[in-house]
């Protein structure tokens, strides 16, 4: 029998061809999971068991069935499990992902069906490892609430130093859209570390609670690393740069889209997109002859949403897929009459 972890075994079943349909793992707010949930509980696999054949076929693939996995709880952060026991019952699930090894420790958000059973919340994200929610909670005299709970436990485990579990903590602390006051005084005070996805990671979560203040330093530890890497944080930056909607970033937003880095450039044209400042005009009509054809895209249609300006100085993506010299003149001169100086 093939073993696999909780969250391998859920990633597997949702990757994996299926004779009844693909399915996209789209990962939830924590807060909105937990609030959509009857109960949220900590425990460890007792069974995990179909009544169907594992192994049947059909058109080549391996046929989904319906599981039900047991948990003994130790812990609950909402609701109860009655007699210490969740029956945890997961329809149409793919045998690709092997069976849930006995004792392994889960958190699990579920609502209540009939029959004293459970579902998961979300189909695609709502089992993990408990290794990053760090210790057992001591209970509520701490006046915690469970949301809470979990936000402190996650963050008690990203600060544990050369802890195994610490990035894959601070990942899932990324799911709380912001964290509370208490989590980001620890994260200032978390000390310098030489993994560079903590400290992007971290970053990231400063950002977001006080973009004015962390924004560019984020901007520049983004810069220190390869242009082309990939890393969690990646979206949460281009997200964090076309949020900004005041004048004041303006400057930051047209220091991203000069980068060598393209979620800094597609992030920041997505900024002066949003925030539209007719003084970003001559340094729009400059990236028509960007390198990167994205942004020659997104100048375009910046240029074309900005008011108030005459018609005939409006561009389009025809023309400046077909003419593109032509249209940075047309927009050169439209500049001029507007009483800006020479665009380069």
């Amino acid at each position: 029998m093939t073993i696999r972890t909780a969250e391998m075994c859920l990633i597997l079943a949702l990757a994996a061809p299926s004779a009844v349909t693909a399915r996209v793992s789209i990962p939830a707010w924590i807060p909105i999971l937990y609030a959509d949930s009857s109960v949220v509980c900590r425990g460890n696999v007792v069974s995990d068991t179909t009544e169907e054949n594992p192994g049947e076929l059909k058109d080549g693939h391996l046929v989904p069935h319906d599981y039900l996995v047991v948990l003994k709880i130790r812990y609950c952060y909402k609701g109860e499990a009655p007699g210490g026991e969740l029956k945890l019952f997961m329809p149409g699930r793919d045998p690709m992902g092997g069976s849930m090894r006995a004792g392994e420790g889960l958190v699990v958000f579920a609502k209540a069906v009939a029959g004293g059973q459970y579902i998961v919340t979300n189909p695609d994200d709502s089992i993990y490892g408990e290794e990053p929610f760090g210790d057992l909670p001591k209970g509520a005299h701490d006046n915690e609430s469970g949301l809470e709970e979990i936000e402190h436990g996650l963050l008690s485990t990203a600060m544990t130093p050369d802890s195994p579990a610490s990035q894959r903590a601070m990942e899932l602390l990324l799911r709380f859209p912001r964290l509370g006051e208490k989590s980001i005084q620890t994260l200032l005070a978390m000390p310098a570390t030489s993994d560079p996805e903590m400290t992007m990671l971290r970053l990231v979560m400063l950002a977001r609670g006080n973009p004015e203040s962390y924004l560019a330093e984020l901007m520049q530890a983004a810069k220190r690393r390869d242009p082309d890497s990939a890393g969690r944080w990646n979206g949460e930056i281009s997200e964090l740069l076309a949020n900004r909607s005041t004048a004041k970033q303006l400057d930051l937003l047209r220091e991203a889209v000069r980068s060598e880095v393209a979620i800094l450039r597609s992030g920041g044209m997505s900024g002066l997109r949003r925030i539209k400042d007719p003084s970003t005009l001559p340094f729009l009509v400059e990236q028509l002859d960007s390198k990167d054809p994205e942004i020659q895209r997104m100048a375009v249609y910046t240029l074309h949403e900005m008011q108030p300006l005459a018609a005939d100085c409006r561009s389009n993506a025809i023309q400046h897929e077909h003419a593109p010299g032509l249209l940075k003149q047309l927009w050169k001169r439209c500049l001029l009459e507007l009483g800006f100086s020479e665009v380069k």
